[in-house]
């Protein structure tokens, strides 16, 4: 005769699933809330309309992915750069450069008049274009410029903002920041770098309804040269998030957790700051892969005819974390980026510059959104 289990068994039991069913709870309404750190670190599935995908699948651009055909009649002069106040002023003259990269570049955050590009048609008294664009990689900017049939500037400009090496390796931009607004969208082509040193060309990921409904189902089923895929080796890469929450949930503050730099937080560095940049991929900086593979994109871009005919350069935009370690400690972090480069191409680091043109002030007063140290600069 099985023998009845006594009140107190029965109640540790009763305590144990009314506490997992709390801690369930818990993660459900954390993962539902989706503060930026958790954002970054777990996988969301994607959704949308049939007529959104629709919708995008005929106003995208075909080879870029974006800006899309509707945001550059909107957004954009009839050249597709930014509108530029000082550059119109001084239209008959020739156009002495045009700016490519990603919300940098763009100037992201302030009007067309205060934007960077436009600061410096005034001081130069001729045309620049700007053709920035949010979001971009370095492969993207790098497209658009040999894509460019309108850009006859004298000079060509590709901006890079650190994180922007690393959009190079991704397909997918809702991988890039899954619980980030209106990504579920954003696909884009890139380069891969082979073995034996080939680069490797991988157009639009999806080009169908069908094709995006089974992206969302199955990302790793669509995308061939995703590097960021749920719980991929990459730093960058998030978490897949299912049942139990809990622990999924677990993984992913672990990872954040993991990720902090406890000298960084005793310096009372900013909070977004505290753990190493994110276009850090390798213990130290970026991984040699990610070196390699823009280093290639680069020198493609150096090579090409389109720099035959004018003068290319590479501007390094720094980061907040790239201005602080600058500043406390005299190192220059996107050097990392740049030094591989510079056999081939002219880069301009203005990183010690900036640091001294900003030391009237706090650096957090310089970017758009100061409380949080997070933003664009212009």
């Amino acid at each position: 005769m099985l023998k009845r289990p006594d009140r107190s068994t029965i109640f540790r039991l009763l305590s144990l699933l009314l506490l997992f069913v709390l801690c369930e709870g818990v993660a459900l309404a954390v993962f539902a809330w989706r503060p930026r750190s958790i954002a970054l670190r777990a996988y969301f599935p994607a959704s949308a309309s049939e007529a959104h995908m629709a919708a995008y699948l005929a106003d995208r651009d075909p080879r870029l992915g974006w800006p899309s055909r509707r945001w550059l009649r909107e957004n954009a002069d009839a050249e597709g750069a930014r509108p530029s106040p000082a550059s119109k002023a001084v239209r008959e003259k020739p156009t002495c450069a045009s700016v490519y990269g990603d919300s940098f570049a763009y100037g992201a955050e302030v009007d067309h008049r205060d934007a960077w590009a436009n600061r410096v048609a005034e001081r130069l008294g001729c045309p620049v274009k700007n053709f920035g664009m949010s979001g971009y990689g370095v492969d993207q900017a790098v497209l658009r410029a040999l894509d460019n049939p309108a850009d006859d500037a004298a000079v060509t400009i590709v901006a890079i903002f650190p994180d922007d090496i690393q959009r190079s390796r991704n397909q997918w931009r809702h991988l890039w920041c899954p619980g980030c607004e209106r990504q579920e969208l954003a696909l884009k082509p890139r380069f891969v770098l082979e073995p034996d040193g080939r680069l490797i060309f991988h157009t639009l990921p999806v080009s169908s309804v069908a094709e995006i409904r089974h992206l969302f189902d199955d990302p790793a089923a669509v995308l061939d040269a995703e590097d960021l895929l749920p719980d991929a080796p990459a730093r960058q890469a998030t978490r897949q998030i299912g049942f139990p929450y809990s622990l999924s949930l677990a993984r992913v503050l672990a990872d954040i957790v993991g990720s902090l730099d406890i000298q960084r937080i005793r310096r009372g560095r900013p909070s977004h700051t505290w753990s190493r940049p994110y276009w850090f991929d390798g213990p130290d900086g970026p991984s040699a892969a990610t070196l390699a593979l823009n280093t290639v994109i680069l020198r493609k871009f150096a090579d090409s005819p389109h720099c035959l005919s004018r003068r290319c350069v590479v501007l390094m935009l720094p980061d907040v974390d790239a201005l602080f370690s600058w500043r406390d400690h005299r190192q220059n972090t996107i050097e990392l980026i740049a030094a591989p480069l510079r056999p081939f191409i002219t880069v301009w680091n203005p990183t010690e510059y900036m640091v001294q043109a900003m030391s009237e002030r706090s650096l957090c007063f310089y970017v758009g959104r100061r409380r949080s140290c997070r933003g664009h600069y212009n």
